[in-house]
């Protein structure tokens, strides 16, 4: 409200300012036309009183002979003078120019009444002494009239020097000239020349007689003009006195506004004050963001510190369990970490909010400041620095993130190798696998010789029951699978979830510091252009003031000179005269320098427009790069992160569908195991069927004691065979795919084929000794199938274990 109430002061002032100028400007246009057209006229008039004078001397001088020539070519001589120097002598001496007009009838009279008494050489004498007073009282009036020229004032006492000697001149040849004529009249006859002198008097009577009615009616339209020329002094007059109201009121009008121009001081000195209190908070204000900013910052660090820590445990998948925990303590950090950093986001936007606020109230009360592009220059300066750090935190960044490109890239490579390596062991363990096969061919035909019923029947029950076990281990395992693999999915979700937040809080706080960045800029922009406009508005107030007081203080200079002179010379009409066209020149002169100071604002207002012109233009394209530069660093650092996004997120889906893939084939490979497990049951059902019956055929015919015994010592062996067989082995440890290397697997490898030769060397050692207690011809080949088919299912369930290690690993 007080911005808007001190703008509309403002402007209300400038425009008086600017109607009273014109009113000024209009009202001295109109007094100097007025004083032309005075000029003018008076100079017309003048002109016609010259041309009447020199009428009437002429006419004079016809009239009155030889003696009035010499008088009447003074006269002649003194008028010429005097127009030479009308520019110096004042324009209104009608008063004076009367008195000599009434002088000269008054001679003329005198030299009629001394022609009537005939005492002519008197006559000459007053004559020539009436003309040396004349001549001197000429003088006299043109030096008083012109007294403050000093070179017209020489002039005229040459003139008066040189007027002097020809008055000598024409004395002493008039005297000559009358003696010369006494003695020619002594010479003559005095009657002749009396009636001579009566006929040419009495035609000199009536041509003055007509001369006189003449001059009268000359006179008559004399004193009209004379009368017409104080009506125009009388307007003069009158409007001295509206030009010296006019300047009071003026006087009056600028009071209030010198009044209002301090109080404006006042308040600008006091928002002066309020803007430095409003800097240091701002200062203040800008520590705190900064401090906490740089904890922002340090969250973010251990953010992702903890990501590359989540990252290097999801690559070293030694301990599950431990792992587990330690995921679990990450995830009560991560969470709190979180609510911090709500909490810190939150404290962030009311600060910004308040901030802000404040920010709107000091631009409201600090819209007259006067020195704030340097200071937002500064800030500008500040806020490019600040850009250039956030830009090498970005480029460090991007460093870090190609390093860890790098890094992936030889993990890869190591993968490879390793995976080359295992083919190589694969396919020696093929090797292997051929030749365990050969021998169980082998074993197949030793073992088809010894076989019995009894064994076959002792055997089967004790398979039924490992049949039984195997079922239920391998349902566990099974159910282990399903929930490794449901682990590992949740692990790949929520891995997923973390990485698509961190994206969007990186793309959310690129979006504030663009949102902010505009923000500075628009607010650099519309304070440097408010500040060029209250630039200007002071400027043309400091100039207005400037004149008015140049004029004002003219003006009083003008009064009082003119009151010293009115006081000093009230009365006299020269003075009156003087002042008048001191007056006339004062107004050219105020006229002119108006003019030449109107031409000098409008120059220097051209040069301020191009100044500024050129200082936007270059304000306009540095503003222009730094966006453009920022915009470009921030594109592409967008774009760089933005690629590596993808690059990660692809790389996590192969790798996630590898391993699902992977798991696809482990459970298809355990649900064919099951199958064959199955199969295998119902064979060994059938076989047992078929057992039983053959025993109790074997029961009936089986007759002789050493048959028996022998038969029981067998079954004896068989059984302990058979326990040794079934004895259920120690599956293989379970190892994590991060845990298995190559020695490992060759120690195990290793380790399993020495367990297999050495059950294969006792079936061998077992089948022989069979064949040597037991003649061929006593022996039932069916029993001995069923051994052997009960060594094969052991051969394969041993090797087996090796096919679930490979796919483990891979």
């Amino acid at each position: 409200m007080l911005t808007s109430v001190q703008s509309d002061l403002e402007s209300k002032h400038q425009k008086m300012l600017i109607e009273t100028k014109q009113q000024y400007e209009q009202k001295i246009a109109e007094l100097n036309k007025e004083v032309g057209e005075l000029k003018a006229s008076e100079s017309g008039k003048i002109n016609e009183l010259n041309a009447v004078m020199t009428n009437l001397r002429k006419e004079l001088a016809v009239k009155g002979g030889s003696v009035a020539s010499f008088r009447i070519d003074q006269h002649h001589e003194f008028q010429n003078s005097k127009t030479q120097n009308l520019d110096l002598s004042p324009r209104s001496d009608f008063e004076e120019k009367l008195t000599t007009l009434k002088e000269c009838i008054a001679d003329v009279l005198e030299e009629k009444l001394l022609f009537e008494q005939s005492d002519y050489q008197l006559v000459l004498v007053n004559k020539a002494t009436q003309t040396k007073a004349e001549m001197e009282e000429g003088r006299h009036i043109i030096s008083v009239n012109n007294d403050d020229e000093e070179e017209a004032v020489k002039h005229r006492d040459k003139d008066a020097v040189l007027l002097k000697l020809d008055d000598r001149n024409c004395t002493s040849r008039s005297c000559v000239g009358t003696s010369e004529q006494i003695w020619k009249s002594k010479s003559s006859s005095e009657v002749w020349g009396l009636r001579a002198e009566l006929a040419f008097l009495k035609k000199q009577m009536k041509d003055e007689e007509m001369d006189r009615k003449c001059l009268q009616k000359r006179i008559q339209v004399l004193q009209a003009t004379i009368q017409e020329n104080k009506e125009v002094l009388g307007l003069i007059k009158e409007t001295e006195k509206d030009v010296k109201s006019d300047k009071l009121e003026t006087e009056g009008r600028l009071d209030p506004f010198e009044e209002q121009i301090g109080k404006l001081r006042k308040e600008l000195m006091s928002v002066q004050e309020c803007r430095e209190q409003y800097k240091r908070e701002i200062e203040e204000r800008d520590l705190d963001i900064t401090g906490l900013k740089k904890d922002i910052e340090n969250l973010t660090s251990d953010m992702r510190s903890y990501k590359t820590r989540l990252q290097e445990s999801s690559r070293l998948e030694e301990r599950n369990r431990v792992i587990e925990f330690e995921n679990k303590n990450l995830l009560d950090e991560c969470t709190s970490l979180k609510a911090n950093l709500t909490k810190l986001k939150e404290q962030f936007v009311e600060m910004e909010n308040e901030n802000n606020r404040k920010h709107i109230e000091k631009v409201k009360d600090l819209d007259q400041q006067l020195d704030k592009a340097h200071q937002a220059y500064e800030l500008s300066r500040v806020e490019m620095d600040r850009l250039r750090e956030q830009s090498e935190n970005l480029s460090k960044e991007v460093n870090y993130l190609r390093n860890f490109l790098n890094i992936a890239n030889t993990e890869k490579e190591q993968l490879k190798t390793e995976a080359l390596e295992r083919l190589k062991e694969m396919e020696r363990l093929s090797c292997e696998r051929m030749e365990l096969e050969v021998t169980r061919q082998q074993l197949d035909e030793a073992i088809a010789e010894g076989e019995r019923q009894a064994q076959e029947l002792a055997s089967l029950k004790v398979q039924t029951k490992n049949s039984e076990d195997l079922e239920r281990d391998r349902q566990q395992e099974l159910h282990d699978l399903r929930e490794q693999i449901q682990t590992i999915e949740e692990n790949w979700k929520m891995e997923c979830n973390k990485s698509e937040a961190i994206t969007q809080a990186a793309e959310k706080e690129l979006e504030k510091l663009t949102k902010t960045n505009e923000t500075f800029v628009e607010d650099i922009r519309r304070l440097t252009n408010e500040l060029e406009v209250e630039r200007k508005r002071i400027i043309d107030l400091g100039m207005e003031k400037m004149h008015l007081s140049n004029e004002v203080g003219q003006l009083r200079n003008e009064v009082e000179t003119l009151k010293t002179k009115n006081v000093l010379d009230e009365d006299s009409p020269d003075v009156k005269n003087k002042l008048n066209e001191l007056m006339a020149e004062n107004a050219q002169l105020a006229g002119e320098l108006l003019k030449e100071h109107n031409l000098l604002d409008k120059e220097l207002s051209k040069q301020d427009q191009q100044m500024e012109g050129l200082l936007k233009k270059h304000w306009k394209s540095e503003e222009k790069l730094l966006l453009e530069k920022n915009r470009e660093e921030l594109r592409k650092l967008t774009e760089d992160f933005e690629r590596r996004l993808q690059q990660c997120n692809e790389e996590w889906k192969v790798k996630s569908n590898n391993q699902l893939e992977i798991l696809n084939r482990e459970m298809q490979s355990v649900k064919d195991e099951n199958k064959e497990l199955l199969n295998q049951n119902e064979r060994m059902r059938k076989e047992m069927g078929e057992m039983q019956q053959e025993m109790k055929k074997s029961k009936q015919v089986s007759e002789e004691l050493d048959i028996g015994e022998r038969l029981k010592k067998s079954d004896d062996s068989l059984s302990r065979l058979e326990t040794v067989c079934n004895t259920p082995t120690p599956p293989p440890r379970k190892r994590i795919g991060s845990e298995i290397t190559d020695e490992i697997l060759q120690v195990s490898l290793a380790e399993e084929n020495k367990k297999l030769k050495k059950d294969i060397d006792m079936l061998v050692s077992l089948c022989l000794g069979l064949l040597n207690h037991f003649p061929i011809s006593n022996l039932n080949f069916s029993k001995i199938k069923l051994l052997l088919a009960q060594i094969c299912f052991f051969l394969s369930k041993q090797i087996i274990v090796p096919k679930d290690l490979e796919k483990q690993n891979n």
